[in-house]
């Protein structure tokens, strides 16, 4: 059963909050976002809902989804393939996810900094 509140004490609201402020810092992965809402026990479909929540709040806030660039010193560079509408973008990380599983956690990244 899914618990109200995580490990430490903090709403799904308040977790997403501290994704939001993370990406504007540093990228956030799929990974990152996944484990967040393991910590509430959700599985299936209501961590399916919780990773779309979450990334779509940061595609909202102005978060792209980025990799490391291979000619530019290793400096984030936006994917260009996610270039999409936020909801459309949203769908496409999921659906790596799933036909990813473990492996895909990390090639989805979001950040709300400087790109190229």
């Amino acid at each position: 059963m899914a618990r109200e509140k995580n490990f430490y004490g903090h709403t799904q609201q308040e977790v997403i909050q501290q994704t939001l402020d993370a990406a504007k810092l540093e990228a956030v992965s799929l990974g990152e976002i996944v484990s967040d809402g393991q910590m509430f026990d959700l599985e299936g479909d209501e961590l399916v809902a919780f990773v779309r929540k979450d990334i779509l709040a940061l595609l909202e806030s102005g978060a792209r989804i980025v990799g490391q660039s291979t000619d530019k010193g290793g400096e984030w560079a936006v994917q260009q393939e996610f270039d999409l509408p936020n909801d459309e973008a949203a769908e496409k990380v999921l659906q790596l996810w799933e036909s990813g599983g473990r492996a895909a956690a990390f090639l989805a990244w979001f950040y709300n900094g400087s790109v190229n």
